[in-house]
């Protein structure tokens, strides 16, 4: 056995121990929920995006004014609320206000890892108080909000299931959150959409979220899993049913948190000269995509379709490149994480921190084509 492997195994072994030792010494304590919204400019003023039921029975969102739809999406966030990450919590939170009083979006989407339940590094498992920390300071700004679940939020050593994250993600004490945890019958939780609507309350086109923040097998290791086949005909049903509603092929748009096997075919189309990279770079090591080992139903169901204009995703903290393939805009989010990536000294860097706007054409709109895709890098708006 090379003596590479050997030291890799007993790397690995020692950090077990160390999780083994850090969930029998902190697992089951609750956390204080510290009031970050101090942190909020008190003078901010929403877009006052209006929320409603749509005809067709969906969640609907409309612009308070005939101007373009702002997505504002915030990723890896990775609130610990432990007493081993009361500074970067802090830090976090600090540039999810900056980015959010910076765009003034008409709907703000965190595309999982919201919070961080890994013991050995925040000093708790309890997950519900680190989304209640995030979830207080977003609904201070007054616009409608919602979340697609990642692969850290819910993980099998948090306190609380993927279920009880829901029950408070859907609870009266938020009032701007319009997440919903989807159909039961289908796989993870949080699969839902929304309709948006022009100000003239003509329809724009369809936002899906995934719950794919989901593992092959019960950890991490064991790799991570596409799309599932109830998912994508749940997605195919919808559109088609949408297609029929309005006499035409339907815009929609997809986030999840972890990148499809889709992703790593769009980049290694564009080192082979065969997709455009339109902007940002592949910033892990050896430019790795951590995404799924199997393609699954949606790739070629998305294509079929020829509804989806651009997916966007999380999970690598320093990969946030956009990638035309095939008629599709491939996006990594910019991250936030300032706990994680430890090994990485994520704290340090920053580059990759920031946030990604969507802006979605309105029909008097100066936008040159449907839709536009835009990194806003934290360090940019910081004052």
């Amino acid at each position: 056995m090379k003596k590479t492997k050997v030291f890799n195994i007993a790397i690995s072994l020692t950090i077990c121990l160390i999780v083994a030792f850090s969930c029998f010494a902190f697992s089951g304590c609750t956390t204080e929920i510290p009031d970050y919204t101090v942190y909020v400019n008190p003078s901010y003023i929403s877009t006052a995006s209006t929320v409603f039921s749509d005809e067709l029975g969906e969640t609907a969102i409309k612009p308070s004014t005939d101007k373009d739809f702002k997505v504002l999406q915030l990723t890896d966030i990775h609130i610990g609320n432990g007493p081993l990450t009361q500074k970067k919590d802090k830090k976090a939170i600090q540039a999810v206000c900056k980015l959010i009083e910076n765009s003034r979006p008409d709907l703000i989407v965190l595309s999982g890892d919201l919070v961080f339940p890994v013991v050995a590094m925040t000093g708790t498992n309890d997950n519900l108080s680190a989304l209640k920390t995030l979830s207080r300071v977003i609904e201070k700004y007054n616009t409608p909000w919602t979340v697609c679940f990642g692969n850290h939020d819910a993980e099998y050593f948090a306190m609380y299931s993927k279920s009880e994250l829901c029950d408070y993600l859907e609870s009266d004490e938020l009032k701007n959150c319009i997440f919903n945890r989807g159909d039961s019958s289908l796989d993870g939780l949080g699969n839902h959409l929304i309709n948006v609507y022009n100000n003239d309350n003509t329809y724009n086109s369809t936002i899906f979220l995934f719950d794919n923040g989901m593992y092959a097998g019960e950890t991490q290791l064991s790799g991570y899993q596409e799309l599932t086949k109830n998912q994508v005909n749940w997605y195919k049903s919808k559109i088609e049913k949408f297609n029929e509603k309005f006499g035409k092929t339907i815009d929609s748009y997809v986030y999840y948190h972890v990148p499809g096997l889709e992703y790593k075919y769009a980049w290694d189309a564009y080192k082979e000269g065969k997709a455009e990279l339109v902007f940002g770079t592949a910033g892990e090591k050896n430019e790795s995509i951590s995404c799924p080992n199997e393609l699954g139903t949606f790739y070629d169901t998305m294509k079929t379709l020829g509804s989806t204009k651009a997916i966007f995703c999380g999970h690598d903290h320093l990969n946030d490149f956009s990638v035309l393939f095939e008629g599709v805009r491939y996006t990594y989010s910019k991250s936030i994480d300032y706990t994680a990536y430890v090994f990485q000294g994520i704290a340090n860097k920053t580059e990759q921190r920031g946030g990604t706007e969507l802006l979605i054409k309105n029909p008097t709109s100066t936008l040159d084509s449907k839709f536009d895709i835009v990194p806003i890098k934290l360090v940019d708006i910081i004052d």
